[in-house]
């Protein structure tokens, strides 16, 4: 089970992880401004997914339409970094 904070790419670098649990992870990138996912894999030797070349980890962005209704979702999850998730939803609501 691949850990999100070493899920860096060349493409996101710069990105806060919003929600962690289990297999299924939510990030944030500090430059695009965008909501990044990715599935950590179940056991060890689970790859995870997306995976680019030589089994370089990476997120994949979501529609940024789609991000407020998944910001408003993590405010009900208890895995969520409620703090930070409530400060970007503010910039999305401006």
């Amino acid at each position: 089970m691949l850990n999100p904070e070493n899920a860096t790419s060349p493409k996101f670098r710069d990105f806060t992880v919003l929600y962690n649990e289990a297999t299924f992870a939510i990030a944030y990138d500090n430059t695009e401004k965008i909501i990044l996912m990715r599935w950590n894999g179940e056991t060890k030797e689970d790859n995870s997914y997306p995976m680019g070349r030589a089994n370089t980890p990476f997120w994949f962005r979501v529609q940024k339409k789609l991000a407020k209704p998944i910001l408003i979702m993590l405010l009900t999850q208890e895995k969520a970094n409620t703090n930070k998730v409530l400060e970007i939803f503010k910039t999305y609501s401006k």
